[in-house]
C-alpha cells in the first residue's frame, strides 16, 4: 500500500507591489512595508496549518524540504523569475515560522514554480507547498 504524499502548503494573495518592475518604481520604504507584510501574513498562515494540518511524523523545523511554489492565474502567469519574487517573502515567513531551519540550498534542496490557469480573476492566488525530499516524484525520473 502506498502511502499518501505529505506536505504543508499555505496560500497566499499575490501582492501586486511585490512584481519586479513595480518594486524598482517603488521608494525603498514602501518596498519594504510590502514586503514585510507578505512575509508575516505568510507566517501567521504557516502556523494556523502547522496546527490544523503537520503532516504526521513531521519534526520541525525540516532540516531539508522541497518547496513547489504554484501560481494560480486567470489573464496572465508570471514569468518565472517574477514568480520567484512573489514568493521570495512568504518563503521567509515559512522560516519564521519555524516549518523549515531555512531557505538556503543547504536546507531547500528542490525549488520549483509551476503555473495553472482558473476561471476567474478571484481565484487567483500562489500556494506554497513544502515537502519532504523523499515525497517528491521527480519529473524527469519516470
Amino acid at each position: 500500500m502506498q502511502e499518501a504524499m505529505q506536505e504543508l502548503t499555505i496560500t497566499v494573495r499575490p501582492v501586486p507591489e511585490l512584481s519586479k518592475n513595480r518594486m524598482k518604481a517603488l521608494h525603498h520604504q514602501r518596498a519594504a512595508r510590502y514586503t514585510r507584510e507578505a512575509r508575516e501574513d505568510a507566517h501567521m498562515l504557516a502556523l494556523k496549518a502547522i496546527q490544523e494540518r503537520l503532516p504526521r511524523g513531521w519534526k520541525l523545523p525540516l532540516s531539508k524540504a522541497v518547496l513547489v511554489v504554484t501560481q494560480y492565474y486567470a489573464n496572465r502567469p508570471l514569468d518565472y523569475d517574477g514568480l520567484a519574487m512573489k514568493a521570495a517573502p512568504s518563503i521567509d515567513g515559512l522560516v519564521d515560522a519555524g516549518v523549515i531551519v531555512d531557505d538556503a540550498p543547504k536546507c531547500v534542496v528542490g525549488y520549483y514554480l509551476e503555473h495553472c490557469k482558473v476561471a476567474k480573476r478571484a481565484e487567483n492566488r500562489i500556494e506554497i507547498s513544502v515537502k519532504l525530499p523523499k515525497d517528491v516524484i521527480y519529473p524527469w525520473a519516470r
